[in-house]
């Protein structure tokens, strides 16, 4: 799920957002005019394909393979990409479903 800029993200997202971004600006200025930095939402980084990469950003809980784990990209700003994963339930309430 993709968050366009039309979107009202939740109390929960604005401040993780807020959270990444205070925690990255200090690397805006390494970058180049069309460079964009890929960083996790959470600020924490997993092994890929570990439990805990299947566990919801927003509650915690785990989520086995299959479906259920929505995958959350939001670009606050034209340089810093946020990836992070949701369970079906924080999803909805993040999207509105």
């Amino acid at each position: 799920m993709s968050l366009g800029p039309d979107h009202e993200p939740s109390a929960w997202l604005r401040g993780m957002v807020a959270d990444a971004l205070r925690h990255a600006a200090h690397l805006a200025g390494l970058l180049g005019p069309d460079d964009v930095m890929v960083a996790p939402l959470t600020g924490r980084s997993t092994r890929s394909g570990s439990r805990e990469d299947r566990c919801c950003d927003r509650c915690g809980t785990y989520v086995p393979e299959g479906p259920g784990f929505h995958l959350l990209v939001t670009q606050p700003t034209p340089w810093l990409l946020l990836c992070g994963g949701l369970c079906a339930a924080c999803a909805a309430l993040e999207v509105g479903a």
